[in-house]
């Protein structure tokens, strides 16, 4: 798939256009970060998903973790401004009925933004979910939470 590719961070005022709306084509990382991540999928392949499933057995010990979703910052973020910050909310694909729109998405980012304290010094937030070409991880739903 293409890539969005930058030398410069991605700004605010350029990704907030994308609230709720896939971009095509997808952002990109750093070189750093991309080869971190590429190293990183290569050496753990379904390590990854067993780790997130992993997360989701003992979410009563995360947070912004339940055994149907988790928030997390992502380990390998796109290649964004400094005040922007990149995280990842994940559903657990074990809840295969378990649907939720881009309303029930807001409600879920909603309620940690406004609840949970660390989140408290950001003013703003977007998200949006990959088209499925640009999925790096097709097996869960996730979707890119960015706060500002």
């Amino acid at each position: 798939h293409k890539a969005i590719m930058s030398i410069y961070p991605l700004k605010w005022d350029f990704l907030k256009q994308f609230h709720r709306i896939s971009p095509i084509p997808a952002f990109t990382r750093t070189n750093e970060i991309e080869q971190k991540y590429m190293k990183y999928k290569n050496s753990r392949g379904q390590q990854i998903v067993d780790d997130l499933m992993r997360n989701f057995d003992i979410g009563s010990h995360y947070l912004l973790c339940s055994s149907w979703f988790q928030l997390i910052p992502s380990q390998f973020p796109y290649n964004l401004s400094s005040e922007i910050d990149h995280w990842i909310l994940w559903f657990n694909p074990n809840y295969k009925n378990l649907y939720c729109n881009y309303d029930d998405i807001e409600d879920i980012i909603q309620y940690y933004f406004d609840n949970y304290e660390p989140l408290s010094r950001y003013r703003d937030y977007i998200y949006f979910e990959n088209s499925i070409q640009n999925q790096s991880i097709k097996n869960i739903r996730h979707i890119h939470v960015f706060f500002h």
